[in-house]
């Protein structure tokens, strides 16, 4: 049973979450990730939550334990206050949800 994690962002800055996703997808594919879906959101109807949103994203791990690991990866750790951190305003985690 694998592992998904919807997530919006707001990306302040393209070149920086390009570079970004450049760095961790290497490590996100070693540990049998990927990104399932990637929106670009031209306008947010609805939100629960008060936070921008630009890009909505469904990222697929093998189970919950490899998600837990790839966040705690001094190399993704790394991308993320390189890259993640300069050219993102706000992160949200949507939802968590085991797939069949």
């Amino acid at each position: 049973m694998s592992h998904e994690i919807l997530v919006g962002v707001q990306v302040k800055d393209s070149d920086m979450y390009r570079r970004y996703r450049e760095a961790m997808m290497p490590i996100l594919e070693r540990m049998g990730g990927e990104f399932r879906y990637d929106w670009d959101v031209a306008k947010v109807l609805k939100s629960a939550v008060d936070k921008p949103m630009n890009r909505v994203i469904v990222i697929r791990f093998p189970d919950s334990l490899t998600k837990q690991a790839f966040f705690n990866d001094h190399g993704y750790k790394r991308a993320k206050v390189e890259f993640f951190e300069k050219g993102v305003e706000t992160s949200t985690i949507l939802a968590a949800y085991d797939v069949d």
